[in-house]
């Protein structure tokens, strides 16, 4: 047997490293290592997040449209009983922090001697708390800042909301009530709410309808959603 001869084998000496020495070659194009499994409570977590958010915007929206109730129904009272000369109305804090009715001013600041009637201890519910401040002057109160009175004009009161009725606040439970059990984000019950503000029939048939039927309410539901997204997309688009 013949003796190796390293010159008859050059490639792989320093002189001669072959043909593959300088080639380089192309980054993978995907990742060498796998990704990560989602992590169902994570998207659980956001899910509930998004409909926290929903209903704290609900719950702000309703506590508003009570103080307003709240305040036009102390001007329609007024407008019945209150004396001659009066322009304003005057409240100091209550014993649970609500504004308390005390009695009646005039134009040029002076509190008027006649007796409150039936509006006497009234207080203005919906307007304590740590907001209290913004509450009022939001309604258009202005502070005595010498006698720590608020005072607000009166004046006529607005027309009633047609959906402030217990039927209607029955209706939006119902409606929420579904949602819940649809394990929804809140869009499904705002949605049902303006719906059974127009069809009392439909706020009797919610709290009947079985986890089936619920179901297959939601998924038409997002299914419509769905469908009006891509509508005003491709409205925006054009």
């Amino acid at each position: 047997m013949s003796t190796f001869d390293e010159n008859l084998h050059p490639r792989g000496q320093a002189a001669n490293p072959g043909q593959f020495k300088a080639k380089e070659n192309d980054a993978p194009t995907g990742s060498l290592t796998a990704p990560d499994a989602p992590n169902p409570f994570a998207e659980l977590a956001g899910q509930h997040e998004r409909a926290e958010w929903v209903a704290r915007m609900e719950v702000v929206a309703w506590e508003n449209r009570a103080r307003d109730a709240a305040l036009e129904q102390f001007f329609a009272v007024s407008r019945t009983i209150a004396p001659q000369g009066a322009t304003h109305a005057v409240f100091t804090d209550g014993n649970d922090g609500d504004p308390k009715f005390v009695g009646w001013q005039n134009l040029a600041g002076d509190l008027l001697d006649e007796d409150p009637g039936d509006l006497e201890g009234h207080e203005l519910i919906g307007f304590a708390g740590v907001e209290s401040d913004n509450y009022l002057r939001n309604a258009g109160f202005e502070l005595d800042e010498e006698t720590w009175q608020w005072t607000v004009e009166l004046r006529d009161p607005a027309a009633a909301r047609r959906d402030m009725r217990p039927d209607a606040a029955y209706g939006a439970t119902a409606a929420y009530h579904v949602d819940d059990r649809a394990r929804s984000d809140g869009a499904l019950g705002a949605f049902l709410s303006g719906v059974v503000r127009r069809s009392p029939e439909t706020r009797d048939t919610l709290h009947r309808l079985t986890d089936a039927q619920v179901a297959s309410l939601n998924r038409d539901f997002e299914a419509f959603a769905s469908l009006m997204a891509t509508k005003i997309k491709n409205a925006q688009e054009g």
